[in-house]
């Protein structure tokens, strides 16, 4: 079913550098996305939320949302190494 959406251009998406996705919060709820990392000291992957509230981490038990700043910060200081690129995925005003 999500690919039917895709194909008839119901949702856009766009891979973005990393350093784009601090401007969620210019599009008003509009963007949201999926940020990637790795976590080099487990030999994993882990990918978390994005929208124009910040990120929300399935590992931290999904809380509130964590400011972008805040939570790349926190990151950071964990040794992760973020991916270049996000997916940012934009609703067509259309569609709700």
């Amino acid at each position: 079913m999500v690919g039917n959406l895709f194909a008839r251009g119901r949702i856009d998406f766009h891979y973005c550098r990393f350093n784009g996705f601090y401007a969620l919060p210019d599009y008003g709820g509009v963007v949201l996305g999926m940020l990637g990392m790795d976590i080099p000291r487990l030999k994993a992957m882990h990918i978390v939320a994005v929208d124009e509230l910040g990120a929300v981490d399935p590992a931290d038990n999904a809380p509130d949302h964590i400011s972008i700043p805040e939570y790349v910060l926190n990151r950071l200081h964990d040794a992760v190494v973020f991916h270049d690129e996000w997916l940012a995925v934009r609703k067509p005003a259309a569609i709700s």
